[in-house]
């Protein structure tokens, strides 16, 4: 019935139809060599089998997962991958979810959005990253330092201490 074996990083098989990938997702609906696989190959995959439960989830007819019901850190990594293998249903209800989010884990949010060019969940985060300080935003930010332009630009609309630097309006930030 399946076409296609997934192996997770932490070494779980996923049996999958090629076809609800081609139709569900961008990312594995490229012609190489992993759609061509025979039954006997298994493909390899980063994300673990938490991530990739959920995600296969969104291939088929059926309900999809309640992702309100999920860890952040878990959220945050089927986001990932739900970019990374263009699986726009998911894609979709990530960053819906990422938008709830928001308001408990604003530099997380910030980094998600700023690297998948999300300009109304950038402003969002930033802005409610306005509370944390310069050195924590340091810290929080360093994997991802395009995600400074957003939090500076928050951070100076509400700060006296920049008044050249406010950010009016929405902002389009520049992507690396």
């Amino acid at each position: 019935d399946f076409d296609i074996i997934f192996k997770s990083s932490d070494n779980v098989h996923f049996k999958v139809h090629r076809i609800n990938l081609q139709v569900a997702s961008q990312g594995f609906s490229a012609p190489d060599n992993t759609l061509e696989s025979s039954l006997e190959e298994v493909v390899d995959l980063q994300e673990n089998s938490d991530v990739l439960n959920l995600l296969f989830q969104y291939m088929y007819p059926q309900r999809q997962p309640d992702l309100k019901i999920i860890k952040f850190s878990l959220l945050l990594k089927l986001a990932e991958a739900a970019e990374k293998y263009q699986v726009f249903s998911a894609m979709q209800s990530c960053n819906l979810l990422m938008q709830m989010a928001c308001s408990r884990h604003p530099p997380a949010v910030l980094m998600y959005a700023v690297k998948h060019d999300y300009p109304d969940l950038m402003d969002l985060a930033a802005k409610e990253c306005v509370k944390f300080t310069l050195s924590s935003m340091l810290t929080r930010l360093t994997p991802s330092p395009e995600s400074y332009v957003p939090w500076v630009c928050n951070t100076s609309t509400h700060s006296s201490a920049l008044p050249n630097l406010s950010c009016l309006g929405k902002v389009l930030y520049p992507m690396a």
